[in-house]
């Protein structure tokens, strides 16, 4: 087996594409492609393939009609040229409705002296204290505004598109009760595979930007990227046609996401509601260890 040397470059679907030494498998490397949810749909509805992976292209396209099922789509169009998943958000919705009650610790406020505030004691001042004045602050407060959430999207081809929805459902509940909390989140969907290219030994893990920090939140496009089968089997799959190697005819199977590519918090593939529901309730808990703090 060997490995090509290359460096970094772009695709039609990716935007930086950079090669490494994997830290997992000694004497292998990996591919780290880096993109966004604007540049793979816009690919999507003209796909360009590498010279090598074109058949690839042709064969997948025409089998669509008649994989609806699979891609979770009721049409071509709905596979080819995405944009939303209605469906998908009804899905994810009733999946979720099948959660406990999942919200962060509510916050309470405490009286707090200082050099200013809502009520002034003339006592204090008398007593020649500083701070005199009073207000009213919360208990539990933010000890950092902002994390890094990683969601580790698709499967095996033999997975139902509706056990596709699972891991949706658990992210946009974690997301939702964060926000909410005053906690932005910094959303990336990952698609890690091995077994990629014909004589290589690389394994490769796709990066997309799904939500900065400082976006609200969008479910429509938080549903595609992290709950849809279509997304996932369609653009994020096809997207390894542009590498400039040759694919098996499988394009890949997938593997776990290394550690040094996961956020603060990462989201691994869950497939049932008993999974799902594990997953929210450490992510949560996570949450509050990472980001609220008591004050003094």
């Amino acid at each position: 087996m060997t490995n090509p040397t290359t460096d970094s470059f772009t695709t039609s679907a990716y935007l930086h594409v950079e090669r490494q030494a994997d830290p997992g498998l000694r004497g292998d490397t990996r591919l780290v492609c880096r993109t966004d949810m604007p540049t793979l749909l816009a690919w999507g509805r003209e796909p360009t393939f590498h010279d090598k992976n074109k058949a690839h292209r042709g064969n997948s396209v025409a089998s669509i009609p008649l994989r609806l099922e699979w891609y979770g789509a009721r049409s071509a169009a709905d596979v080819t040229h995405a944009v939303d998943w209605p469906e998908g958000r009804e899905l994810a919705e009733a999946y979720r409705r099948q959660f406990p009650d999942i919200r962060l610790p509510e916050t309470r406020r405490v009286r707090r002296w200082g050099t200013d505030g809502d009520e002034f004691c003339r006592d204090r001042f008398d007593a020649g204290l500083d701070d005199c004045w009073q207000r009213r602050a919360r208990g539990q407060v933010l000890g950092r505004g902002t994390l890094s959430l990683t969601v580790q999207i698709g499967g095996h081809c033999e997975v139902r598109a509706s056990d596709l929805a699972w891991t949706g459902a658990a992210a946009l509940a974690v997301i939702d009760a964060a926000e909410a909390a005053g906690i932005r989140l910094e959303v990336k969907a990952v698609s890690s595979v091995t077994k990629l290219f014909k004589g290589m030994c690389d394994t490769q893990h796709a990066i997309i930007d799904v939500k900065a920090a400082s976006d609200p939140i969008d479910p429509a496009t938080l549903t595609l990227a992290i709950a849809s089968p279509a997304f996932f089997r369609y653009q994020v799959i096809h997207a390894r046609g542009t590498l400039p190697w040759a694919c098996r005819d499988n394009m890949g199977s997938t593997a776990r996401v290394p550690a040094d590519l996961q956020g603060e918090l990462h989201l691994a593939q869950v497939r049932n509601r008993s999974d799902a529901e594990a997953e929210v309730s450490r992510l949560i808990h996570a949450v509050e260890q990472l980001a609220l703090s008591h004050a003094a």
